[in-house]
Formats: C-alpha cells, sequence, structure tokens
C-alpha cells in the first residue's frame, strides 16, 4: 500500500520508529464504523484506525495503554491540521463520501456528527438558506475527464445552483453534490406549480411508480436541470435532495440528510427521479429498523402464505395503484392505465399469491410493508406453511 502524500504516514512510521514496533497496513472499509485513532484487537492483533480506508495492524505488541493513546491523539491532531488545509469543497464531498459508505449499515448513525464540519464551511460561496443535493448518474462515460467538465459547464450556468464537487458513489458511477440556494423561491406559491411535477413517472419503477409527492419549489428548478445535464451530456441523472440548510451551523445536518434521504431512496423509491428528504416519513421510520426488528414481522405477515411474499413489478405496481388511489378500484385503474377487469384479475393473483385482499386497508398496509421490508433486506424471505 502507497504511503506516500498519506496525512497519516509521518506521524505512524515515528512511532513505530520510537518504540521499535511494526505493523502492516490494511486499505479497505472496515464493516464497523471507527474514527481516526480508535484501536481495537482482531485476533491477537492491535488494529488502530487511519481514515476511512485504511487502518495498521501491528505485528508486534502494543499492549501499553499510554502508548496507544500517544498515537491516538497524534493521528487525531494530524488529521485536523491535514483537514484545515482542504478546501471547503473537498470538505464537504469527503465528509459526504464516508456518510454515503456508512448509510447502508445498521449502525447508521441518527444524529449527524457536527464536530466533523464545525464552522469550516463558512464561505461566501454558499448563501443559505437552501439544501445539498446529489446527482447519480446512471452509467459511465468513455471519458471521464470530458464528462465531469461538460457537467460542470452545465451547472456552473444555472442561477442559484453552486457546485461543490465529485464524490465517490458504492456502485462506481459518476456522483456529484450541489448545493440549491432557495432564499428566491420563498415566494413560490402551490398553484403556480406544475401539478405534473407532483409525480415521478419517467424512470419509475416497482414500489415508486405513480407515486403522488407533494409540490416542492425545489422541483422547479431541478426538472429542467435534470433535463438540460440529460440532453447534453447524453446520460441520465437522478437528484436527492436533503433537508434545508438554514444558517452556517446546519451545515452538518444538511449532507446528514442528504444520506439519510438516499439511503431511503435506495429501498423504497430507487425508480423516482427527484426523492427530498422527509416526503415519505415511513420510510424514515422502516430505514431505522435493524434486521432483528424485521424478520418477526416478516415471519409474521408471511404466516399462512403459500406462495412468495415477494410480489412481482407488476404485482407491486398494483398495490402502489391501490394504495395511492385510497383503496378506490376506479381510480387505481386510471392512476394504473390498467382496465378495471385486468386490475381485479392483479387483485386476485396478488390474493392468491400472499393471502391478502389489497382492497381492504390493513391487508394493503401490512403487504406495503412487507414489500419495502423485503426490497430493504434484498432477498424474500422464504413463506411460511404455518
Amino acid at each position: 500500500m502507497k504511503t506516500a502524500g498519506m496525512w497519516w504516514a509521518d506521524t505512524l512510521e515515528s512511532f513505530a520508529e520510537a518504540f521499535a514496533i511494526r505493523y502492516d497496513l490494511v486499505q479497505e472499509r472496515h464493516p464497523a464504523v471507527r474514527d481516526t485513532g480508535e484501536w481495537w484487537v482482531q485476533g491477537e492483533v492491535w488494529c488502530v484506525q487511519l481514515d476511512s480506508w485504511a487502518h495498521a495492524c501491528w505485528l508486534d505488541a502494543v499492549d501499553n495503554p499510554a502508548w496507544r493513546r500517544v498515537l491516538t491523539i497524534s493521528l487525531q491532531n494530524a488529521s485536523a491540521a491535514s483537514t484545515r488545509q482542504l478546501s471547503w469543497r473537498q470538505v464537504v464531498t469527503r465528509h459526504f463520501s464516508e456518510l454515503v459508505h456508512h448509510a447502508l449499515t445498521d449502525n447508521w448513525p441518527q444524529e449527524p456528527d457536527t464536530h466533523k464540519l464545525g464552522l469550516r464551511l463558512i464561505t461566501r460561496e454558499l448563501t443559505p438558506p437552501g439544501c445539498f443535493a446529489w446527482l447519480e448518474f446512471s452509467s459511465q462515460s468513455a471519458d471521464a475527464q470530458e464528462f465531469r467538465a461538460l457537467v460542470e459547464q452545465v451547472i456552473d450556468a444555472w442561477i442559484d445552483v453552486v457546485f461543490v464537487g465529485w464524490t465517490d458513489h458504492p456502485t462506481g458511477l459518476q456522483a456529484a453534490v450541489l448545493f440549491l440556494q432557495t432564499g428566491h423561491q420563498d415566494g413560490v406559491d402551490d398553484e403556480d406549480f406544475d401539478e405534473e411535477d407532483g409525480y415521478d413517472p419517467e424512470g419509475s419503477e416497482g414500489l415508486a411508480a405513480q407515486v403522488p409527492l407533494r409540490p416542492s419549489p425545489l422541483r422547479r428548478t431541478l426538472h429542467p436541470l435534470l433535463d438540460s445535464l440529460e440532453s447534453d451530456a447524453m446520460v441520465p441523472v437522478k437528484a436527492t435532495v436533503g433537508a434545508a440548510v438554514a444558517d452556517v451551523h446546519d451545515w452538518a445536518n444538511g449532507l446528514h440528510t442528504l444520506a439519510e434521504a438516499w439511503r431511503e431512496r435506495t429501498w423504497f423509491g430507487p425508480g423516482q427521479l427527484i426523492y427530498e428528504w422527509g416526503q415519505q416519513p415511513i420510510a424514515y421510520l422502516l430505514s431505522g429498523l435493524s434486521n432483528g426488528q424485521m424478520n418477526p414481522f416478516l415471519h409474521m405477515a408471511a404466516r399462512g402464505t403459500t406462495g412468495s411474499m415477494m410480489l412481482s413489478p407488476d404485482l407491486a405496481d398494483t398495490l402502489q395503484g391501490v394504495l395511492a388511489a385510497n383503496l378506490n378500484i376506479s381510480e387505481a385503474s386510471r392512476l394504473l392505465y390498467l382496465h378495471r377487469n385486468t386490475l381485479m384479475n392483479r387483485i386476485d393473483r396478488i390474493r392468491s399469491q400472499t393471502g391478502y385482499d389489497i382492497r381492504q386497508f390493513n391487508d394493503a398496509l401490512v403487504l406495503w410493508v412487507a414489500q419495502v421490508l423485503l426490497r430493504r433486506q434484498g432477498d424474500s424471505l422464504p413463506s411460511s406453511s404455518g
């Protein structure tokens, strides 16, 4: 592993030389959320976290807690000094990349870590109120540098949209953080908002199909911006939006809620063009459940089911459409663009497969919750014959 240029390299080497001990460097994302300078025992070896990508395993004994404390303090000071040398854009993108990495783990923090950003983000380039948004481009470009330059050029042409920087993405796709300044939108009335913008039919799939969303002034900016990016860069793009940032003390919360919203959309609305933090409060509630909390519910929901609880895409669309229509079959038929007889046939198929009649509120609710939890787990629960 290359250490040249790493902010922790000199500190680590000096510690090893001073105490005449050896170490190995490991470059990998650790499954646990660990802070710089945090120690743990792996087998019989002491390990210390360096950054989100690397840790050191000591081949010789470091059982003396005072020694470990010395290195912890030294690493934390070196990290702080390194961070102070970063631009505000680097601070934001690095912090958000770490949040995204942790977002899909069971130990996702419910509260933002305000100490990591502090007041370093006081910059005239970002003028609150506003919010952070994360753009995900659905495919790679042959020339990444040219693609990024084109995207930045398109974004720079938009008033009140600040390009922050490119970030890591778990799947390796191109992704970038923006800041949307919303102060000029305070007087926007809902009646001025195009009713069709309350839906996300483009790219909708599965549980996200035909879901009515509350009108948002942010969509007035994002919809045309995404259209421009897709037409100019010729790559489909989706946006996730965090909570409002009212002043400079809210930066950490703005980024934390952005990662939180992305965490929700991966399970509950992957096909939606724009997903805003807070648009589905029940998604936030369900996203906080651990596997240990989800499994008992899924076992109870599957009791007596002869088929799989996981619905196919067309049946999942049917369930979502019936719920969106408040269980009104005629309205659901209109929303789903299905003949009433075709819709009734699908409802019968759902009842035959799962035992649930989605024309009944309790059945529809239980089955919908089961769908989102199964999607989150990424694997369907074996049916129970109980």
